[in-house]
């Protein structure tokens, strides 16, 4: 019973660790974070980094022509409205931007779907190179392995948990089960962004 006890502080403990980042994330987020506006053009797209304590001051204007443009990568995240987006240039060159708290952009909510749709509208006008989209983690071979396996050793720890220690699977295998079904979910939505490129 004392084992059983031990074992259940333990796991409460790591769940409370696991979520004070989320408790006060904003609060500490407002230091680090700038606003930005995005405008989109025929030829180029431009990002005003605006002062955070003056949102009427430009800091810096990044330009961005399509033409330039070699790949991209975004990710939505599956926890909240945050967003990244890589440029990777043909200078070689790199550009990332984490976009948190998005706002409603022209009746869409995801800065990504503007992406898309901002590129997909310079593919189908140009014949030239097209911008590609670079997969992100769980949507490549690479990381569809890796999530093979991780099925594979979760259905091995609970047998082995089942055999071993029956009274803890409740603390063990439901929080494993849940970070798997996030990586799911995140996995399907890197597919999904995949599929809408081609």
């Amino acid at each position: 019973m004392m084992e059983l006890n031990l074992i259940v502080i333990g796991q409460t403990l790591i769940v409370i660790t696991m979520f004070i980042p989320f408790i006060f994330q904003k609060r500490f987020q407002k230091h680090f974070v700038n606003p930005a506006i995005l405008n989109f053009f025929d030829d180029y797209f431009s990002i005003d980094i605006l002062d955070r304590n003056d949102n009427d001051i430009t800091q810096r204007k990044d330009v961005i022509q399509y033409n330039e443009i070699k790949s991209f990568r975004v990710f939505d995240s599956s926890k909240d409205t945050s967003a990244l987006l890589s440029i990777y240039l043909r200078s070689g060159d790199k550009l990332t931007y984490n976009f948190v708290e998005q706002e409603i952009i022209k009746g869409k909510t995801e800065i990504n779907e503007v992406i898309f749709t901002v590129i997909n509208n310079y593919n189908s006008r140009n014949s030239g190179d097209k911008i590609k989209l670079v997969p992100n983690f769980f949507a490549s071979k690479t990381g569809r392995i890796c999530i093979i396996l991780l099925s594979f050793l979760i259905v091995i720890s609970v047998i082995i948990q089942i055999i071993y220690k029956p009274k803890t699977i409740p603390f063990s295998v439901i929080p494993g089960l849940t970070l798997y079904l996030i990586i799911i979910i995140q996995a399907r939505q890197d597919r999904q962004m995949m599929e809408r490129l081609k």
